[in-house]
């Protein structure tokens, strides 16, 4: 409701005029301001889904800014390690614990560095669907909407696998399928959404 109080409020006012024509027996505008109310009560929901979507971004951001922060920790435990390797007698045996260290150090950033580029990938695929979600996408551009969600939740599986490559590329296309559903279902939401409006403004007259 803090998002969008206009079409909280629209909503509101639509549902009880549909109450009070049902109640007056005039069914047929009973059904249209209940119909037009729903609509407008649905494109609050999306718009708040939305936000939070932004406010989960916005946390993946900063975790990935810790994920830097974290990294940076790594590289100076690194550093230091090879500063102490290189004051160890050159045996065989430190050159190999030296190696190995450093493959240890490499594969935890590499770990940290995937996580963190995944996530925000996703991310960005989840604000994609709620920006479809705010012109019905599911309804009027289903195939695309449905593809989007299906890749996004195999991106998900992918993420949990440690399969962050596939995960990525999972996300970056369900981001771009939703993308499509919003492209598709914008003019027809745009059009019904203007017809609603002009029948709600000739019943009113």
């Amino acid at each position: 409701q803090k998002r969008a109080p206009a079409l909280v409020k629209n909503s509101d006012e639509l549902l009880k005029r549909s109450q009070e024509k049902w109640k007056s027996s005039d069914l047929d505008e009973s059904i249209d301001a209940a119909l037009m109310g729903q609509a407008k009560l649905k494109h609050a929901i999306a718009l708040a889904d939305q936000d939070a979507a932004k406010r989960r971004i916005a946390k993946a951001e900063d975790d990935l800014e810790d994920v830097n922060e974290e990294q940076q920790k790594v590289q100076k435990d690194l550093d230091a390690v090879n500063e102490t390797i290189g004051l160890l007698n050159q045996t065989a045996q430190a050159r190999e614990e030296q190696k190995a260290m450093e493959a240890q150090m490499e594969a935890e950033k590499k770990l940290a560095t995937n996580k963190a580029e995944t996530a925000d990938k996703i991310s960005a695929a989840e604000l994609a669907l709620k920006t479809a979600d705010t012109v019905q996408a599911a309804t009027y551009a289903k195939a695309e909407y449905t593809a989007a969600t299906d890749t996004l939740a195999r991106a998900m599986t992918e993420l949990q696998k440690s399969e962050f490559q596939s995960a990525q590329m999972s996300a970056d296309i369900a981001r771009k399928q939703a993308e499509q559903a919003t492209t598709i279902a914008q003019p027809i939401y745009a059009e019904k959404a203007k017809g609603d409006e002009n029948r709600a403004r000739a019943d009113a007259l």
